[in-house]
């Protein structure tokens, strides 16, 4: 069996320790770093103690044996799934910290990094506990301008149509710098997915797991989980990209699917 290593979401139960157990019923032990620099689902894990640990494990591993990463991108690039939402980071910083996981493998070919992310989900509410400031007042108004964007990019063009009225209404009514800031998180976002999948065409990472929203017909997050299938298919990458609702179950499937 692989040296294997998990850097799970963050450090709650469901997140951190029952993967570890499922893979103990296996007879497959895993490290993971300790609780208190994972973070909680408000509180970021500490990044720079988490490279630490990372690079210390990798340079034990035993020489003769593979390395198997079991990595959430969410904790690696921004410390959890809240602050992946939060984060004010530019693309190019954030898409550095990921290709520094292939220099990593590169520095250890044994290494095999079987990882797991979420596409950015798109909220129904004026709740910015887990969001941007702005979606306290304009949570519900984007949630509902996305679906009638994304609605309206299918039919023939009417300026009768209600939906059509309501879009022009709501685009109005939400500022502008919000709708700009939004749409560039959701561009940053995707462009690390895309980039992952890219990963899996040239063979640094093994196997990726995305959870995305189940809900919903229309909407931004649709669109773009539209666009991730057909990048998938395009690429033969079935087997190797995976989709299910969820976030939180992600580790336990990953590790199941992986060992």
């Amino acid at each position: 069996m692989p040296h294997c290593l998990y850097i799970p979401l963050d450090g709650r139960p469901c997140n951190s320790r029952f993967p570890v157990e499922l893979a103990q019923m296996a007879g497959v032990n895993v490290r993971t770093p300790d609780t208190s620099l994972l973070g909680n689902a408000q509180t970021p894990a500490h990044l720079k103690a988490i490279d630490r640990w990372l690079s210390a494990a990798c340079e034990a591993s035993p020489p003769e044996e593979d390395i198997a990463l079991f990595i959430s991108i969410e904790t690696w690039l921004y410390g959890n799934l809240v602050a992946s939402r939060k984060s004010t980071q530019n693309l190019e910083s954030v898409l550095a910290r990921l290709y520094a996981l292939k220099t990593l493998k590169e520095k250890y070919p044994r290494l095999k990094i079987y990882a797991m992310g979420t596409l950015l989900r798109l909220s129904n509410s004026n709740d910015d506990t887990e969001e941007r400031p702005y979606w306290k007042n304009h949570g519900t108004q984007i949630y509902r301008y996305s679906w009638l964007a994304h609605y309206l990019s299918t039919q023939v063009e009417s300026e009768s149509d209600p939906h059509f009225q309501e879009y022009q209404q709501l685009k109005t009514a939400i500022p502008e710098s919000v709708l700009q800031n939004y749409k560039s998180l959701r561009q940053r976002n995707f462009k690390v997915l895309e980039d992952i999948l890219e990963g899996l065409q040239t063979g640094w990472i093994e196997l990726f797991l995305l959870g995305c929203d189940d809900g919903g017909s229309y909407g931004w997050n649709v669109q773009e989980k539209e666009r991730l299938l057909v990048h998938r298919k395009t690429a033969a990458l079935e087997s190797k990209c995976l989709i299910y609702p969820g976030a939180d179950e992600l580790g336990c499937v990953l590790m199941a699917r992986a060992l």
